[in-house]
């Protein structure tokens, strides 16, 4: 579809990410978690893309992230396990809703953050929710395969992280039920602790 795509590019360290042979996103060098983006005007078709990744040491990661007029910011799904040889890099242990609805407790990334208390709903219709049970909310929702369990089990993973199995779009995350002293107050963004 022809329109305008703003890609988002987060890695630790560096990274490059180029369509059609031109760079797009220069995020190179040595540093922490970090997000740049730029704006490109695509035409419909088919277009080669291409993404440079480099680790310096220490912390490592690479998420990127694509939206336009008819999308809303969606990720492209990298295990960031996959990046480790010696995490059992490439395996994946998909858990996946047959007949009836999964749940499964862990740890999930929501906005470049590891939240400690949620919950993963899997159902056969393929939709899938993260719930965040801490704040009382919905994060995130998905399409297509439910969660890959391999960073939370292979070697004990250093992420100890359930990974969506699809693209999917991240909710605001604030509170979706709160009690209300008075119809005037405000909605809070987060629960009292």
């Amino acid at each position: 579809m022809a329109d305008e795509y703003i890609f988002y590019l987060a890695s630790d360290d560096g990274s490059i990410f180029y369509i059609d042979g031109k760079e797009v996103i220069n995020h190179d060098g040595n540093h922490g978690m970090s997000e740049k983006s730029n704006h490109v005007q695509l035409s419909a078709g088919i277009h080669q893309i291409e993404l440079r990744y480099y680790q310096g040491g220490g912390g490592f990661g690479l998420r990127m992230f694509v939206e336009n007029s008819q999308l809303p910011k969606t990720g492209f799904y990298t295990p960031a396990y996959m990046f480790d040889e010696g995490s059992g890099a490439g395996e994946i242990i998909q858990i996946s809703p047959k007949d009836r609805p999964l749940l499964h407790r862990g740890f999930m990334m929501y906005n470049g953050e590891k939240r400690t208390k949620t919950i993963g709903v899997g159902d056969p219709s393929g939709i899938h929710y993260i719930y965040d049970l801490e704040q009382g909310s919905p994060i995130k929702v998905w399409r297509g395969d439910f969660l890959d369990a391999g960073p939370m089990w292979i070697s004990r993973g250093e992420t100890q992280l359930a990974v969506p199995l699809g693209p999917g779009v991240e909710i605001d995350g604030d509170p979706s039920l709160t009690m209300m002293i008075s119809p005037s107050d405000a909605w809070p963004d987060s629960m009292p602790g």
